[in-house]
């Protein structure tokens, strides 16, 4: 169920009183009641997001001024009511035949919301960036713990390594990248980790029981829009016509072979393309352990596909990836 970023944004910056819920809201209220496009078994239904305790967003008056205030036009102005996700889809079921876009994106003020999330990942055209250090870094932490979770390795060591897993994985290291203090944060984790773990996983890999699939860091696409326009350093500009996928992988058994699969949007049309090789990110951070870049160039023209990445180790283990969607002009 997505949240609307603008309405959202605003609730956690102000809440009611600055928001003005019967103002903006009842826009909407008033547009379709005018048009007689209201539809009574889908009213519209507004999702706000909150910034946790940022920005004033946890602070007391959110709770009482802000929040009483709303409740307080939900009883009296007959338009508005509360009611959660669970129970509006029970009351209200979602017609099948009703499809809507919903593009994925950031909080309103972080770069503006951008759908590449930019504000926690970085622009890989960029000679360095901490942010995908820190994700290579990640990556590979990720594929050590679930390695020697999934071989039923000593539950004490596994849950110390999962902790620091999942300390290592607040988006605060990303946020606040340019600043030594955070951008070495996921590094300093994964490293106490890796001198946790470097007997156990020496085991694991004499025992020959080892049997989990490369860790896939989520392939992405630059540019974001080929063929087309692109939010860049600066603003819209013209998008370069082939599209270069990259990726981190990494697998404690080594790395046999990475593919590009990808197909047409009726699934017609297979093709697959070896990635390649770019060798470990070349960290500022010194890491323990790091993940291998991967990429593949497709050329202009390709068209509206889907994709995904497949890996295999040395031992035949096999991941892949979530499946992605891109037009290619």
């Amino acid at each position: 169920m997505p949240a609307e970023r603008y309405l959202g944004n605003e609730d956690a910056r102000g809440g009611y009183g600055a928001l003005q819920y019967e103002t903006v809201m009842g826009q909407i209220y008033d547009q379709i009641c005018q048009t007689n496009t209201f539809d009574p078994k889908h009213p519209p239904f507004f999702v706000l997001h909150s910034d946790g305790d940022n920005h004033g967003g946890g602070a007391e008056s959110y709770y009482t001024c802000n929040t009483g205030g709303l409740v307080n036009l939900c009883q009296t102005d007959p338009r508005f009511q509360l009611i959660t996700i669970k129970d509006y889809l029970h009351r209200f079921p979602v017609d099948p035949k009703n499809t809507v876009h919903v593009e994925a994106g950031a909080w309103a003020g972080a770069d503006n919301g951008d759908p590449q999330f930019t504000k926690w990942f970085s622009w890989a055209e960029k000679d360095y960036s901490p942010d995908l250090n820190s994700w290579a870094v990640l990556t590979a932490f990720q594929n050590v713990v679930h390695s020697l979770e999934d071989a039923a390795h000593e539950r004490g060591l596994v849950d110390a390594l999962k902790r620091l897993l999942y300390t290592a994985e607040t988006s605060c290291y990303w946020y606040w990248t340019g600043q030594d203090v955070w951008d070495a944060q996921v590094t300093n984790a994964a490293n106490k980790g890796m001198d946790m773990a470097r007997t156990a996983i020496d085991n694991l890999l004499k025992s020959n029981k080892e049997m989990t699939g490369p860790t896939i860091f989520v392939p992405w696409v630059r540019p974001a829009n080929p063929g087309g326009k692109d939010w860049g350093q600066g603003g819209l500009i013209d998008a370069a016509r082939e599209a270069t996928f990259r990726t981190f992988v990494h697998d404690i058994s080594g790395l046999k072979k990475v593919t590009l699969h990808y197909h047409d949007a009726n699934g017609t049309s297979k093709k697959r393309v070896e990635m390649k090789n770019g060798g470990a990110y070349p960290s500022h951070t010194n890491p323990s352990v790091i993940a291998t870049q991967y990429q593949a160039i497709l050329p202009a023209g390709t068209g509206n596909i889907r994709y995904f990445v497949e890996a295999t180790d040395t031992r035949g283990n096999v991941s892949y990836s979530p499946v992605g969607r891109i037009y290619i002009a």
